[in-house]
C-alpha cells in the first residue's frame, strides 16, 4: 500500500499544469483532531478563493473542508480578516485516527502541519475559539432542528384547520338542507291540513243545518199536533153547548 501523501494527492496535483500555477505560499496548521471532528486553519497567498483541505485515512478520501470560518486569533493572517479556519466532520461511521490521518491542501502534495500536542493543553486561545465554534455549531443545529419542528407543527396546524373548515362547511350544508326540508314539510302540512280543515268546517256546518232542520220539523209536528188537539177539544165543547 502506498502512502496517501504520495498517491492520491499527487494524482490530483497532475490535474493542473505546473506552468499555469502561480507561485503561492501555503500556510496553515491542523490544530485539533478528535474522533468526530478536526479543526485548524489554512491560507494560500495569492488565491482568490479560500483554501480547501482534503482529508484521507488509509488512502481513502473522507472529504474536503473549506477554510472560510472566522477565528479571532487568525485576523492577522494575510487579507482573510480571520476567515481562514476550517472544521471537518468525517462521514457517519468513521472516526478520525491521528495515526492514520493525512491532510493536504487540495490538488497538491503539501500536507498540513500539525500543531504540537493538543491545543486544549498548550494553547488557551485556540482552545477557547474552537470551543466557541463547537458551541455555535451545536446551537445552529439545534435552531435548525427547532425550525424544522416548527415548520412541521405549522403544516400540521394548517392541515387541521383545513379539515376543521371542511367539516364545518359540511355541517353547515347539512343544517341548511335540514332547514330546507323542514320548510318544505311545513308548507306541505299547511296546504294539506288547511284543505282538510276547510272540509271539516263545511261538513260540520252542513250537519249542524241538518240537525237544526230536523229539530224544527219535530217542533212543527208537535205544534201541529197540539193545535189539532186544541181544535178537537174546542169542537167537542161547542157541540155540547149547542146540542
Amino acid at each position: 500500500m502506498t502512502d496517501a501523501a504520495a498517491s492520491i494527492p499527487e494524482a490530483r496535483a497532475q490535474d493542473e499544469p505546473a506552468s499555469e500555477k502561480p507561485e503561492r505560499r501555503y500556510r496553515g496548521r491542523l490544530d485539533r483532531i478528535e474522533p468526530r471532528r478536526a479543526a485548524g486553519w489554512a491560507y494560500v497567498e495569492g488565491a482568490e478563493e479560500p483554501a480547501k483541505i482534503a482529508f484521507f485515512q488509509n488512502d481513502v478520501e473522507l472529504g474536503v473542508a473549506t477554510a472560510d470560518r472566522h477565528r479571532a486569533d487568525l485576523e492577522h493572517i494575510g487579507d482573510t480578516k480571520g476567515r481562514c479556519a476550517f472544521l471537518f466532520t468525517p462521514p457517519d461511521g468513521v472516526d478520525l485516527d491521528p495515526a492514520r490521518l493525512s491532510v493536504f491542501f487540495l490538488g497538491t502534495r503539501l500536507s498540513l502541519q500539525r500543531s504540537r500536542g493538543n491545543p486544549d493543553d498548550d494553547d488557551p486561545v485556540i482552545r477557547r475559539v474552537v470551543s466557541l465554534e463547537d458551541a455555535v455549531t451545536e446551537l445552529r443545529d439545534v435552531i435548525a432542528a427547532r425550525f424544522r419542528l416548527l415548520e412541521r407543527g405549522m403544516s400540521a396546524l394548517g392541515q387541521a384547520r383545513s379539515q376543521r373548515d371542511a367539516q364545518q362547511d359540511e355541517k353547515d350544508g347539512e343544517l341548511a338542507g335540514l332547514v330546507q326540508a323542514v320548510r318544505q314539510l311545513e308548507a306541505f302540512l299547511s296546504v294539506r291540513f288547511a284543505g282538510n280543515l276547510q272540509q271539516v268546517v263545511e261538513r260540520t256546518a252542513a250537519e249542524t243545518v241538518r240537525q237544526e232542520m230536523a229539530a224544527l220539523r219535530r217542533s212543527l209536528l208537535w205544534i201541529g199536533g197540539g193545535l189539532l188537539l186544541c181544535l178537537a177539544g174546542l169542537g167537542g165543547l161547542l157541540y155540547w153547548l149547542f146540542a
